[in-house]
């Protein structure tokens, strides 16, 4: 199913993305560093899922053909070749076709991890509808901003898209793929499904990883990992120890 409102496109999995990363009182569920670096995932997961970019261990280079990435099977649903991308995902391709020299796509992920690639994600969902961003007075002097969500059917069909997955009842496609894979390294899983195994997910997402055949899935696997691998050695620059990601 499509997500159409407002704009005649699907959401994307940046907008995925932190439509699940918020609560019911407008707060992120999760850290706002952890946010931004499944933003950044988010967006070259779908640069990738749309044939727009390649990516391998160490480049990511902008597609010369789009469809001859994707053939009439991996086009993502309501996408394709020769549609126009939005916003930031056109601004994130414009730069990385001016970049001086060809990065790796932990290097995306970390420039792109920032609070303005999350304010403008942001701004797409309240032109949208779907959220509205307030300032809450807490204590009758700090202001807080708070994104409150205005729950859609979409939303709601999307859990419901990633629980059946989560219990093997249908396999991972090209949207709940990403979006679980992002959720499950930034912790936001756990805190959304408290109930969910981390085993459990950690080997269906492998057994993914084994079966990957075409060139879109691998660029998108490259582009998960390496938000994983982000991540990873920021906890042990930080913490002085392993980030225990893949236990």
């Amino acid at each position: 199913m499509t997500t159409t409102e407002n704009t005649g496109r699907p959401f994307n999995l940046p907008e995925y993305f932190l439509l699940l990363a918020l609560d019911s009182g407008g707060r992120f569920r999760v850290t706002e560093h952890d946010v931004n670096m499944g933003l950044a995932g988010a967006v070259l997961a779908d640069l990738a899922r749309r044939g727009r970019i390649v990516v391998t261990k160490n480049r990511v280079e902008i597609a010369e053909d789009p469809a001859s990435i994707l053939d009439a099977g991996d086009a993502p649903e309501g996408w394709q070749p020769e549609n126009a991308l939005e916003h930031p995902l056109d601004r994130v391709l414009s730069l990385m076709n001016d970049a001086p020299e060809p990065m790796d796509a932990e290097q995306w992920v970390n420039r792109l991890a920032t609070r303005q690639l999350r304010e403008v994600v942001v701004e797409a969902l309240v032109e949208r509808g779907a959220i509205q961003v307030k300032q809450i007075r807490r204590f009758g002097l700090l202001k807080r901003t708070r994104h409150f969500k205005n729950e859609t059917f979409y939303e709601l069909d999307l859990k419901v898209r990633l629980g059946v997955v989560m219990n093997r009842e249908e396999p991972l496609d090209l949207v709940t793929w990403p979006l679980l894979s992002l959720m499950h390294v930034t912790g936001l899983l756990e805190r959304l499904s408290p109930e969910s195994r981390r085993p459990k997910i950690t080997d269906l997402l492998k057994e993914k990883y084994e079966s990957l055949e075409s060139a879109q899935e691998k660029s998108i696997y490259e582009s998960l990992h390496a938000v994983e691998n982000a991540i990873s050695e920021q906890l042990v620059a930080t913490r002085g120890g392993p980030s225990g990601l893949n236990a």
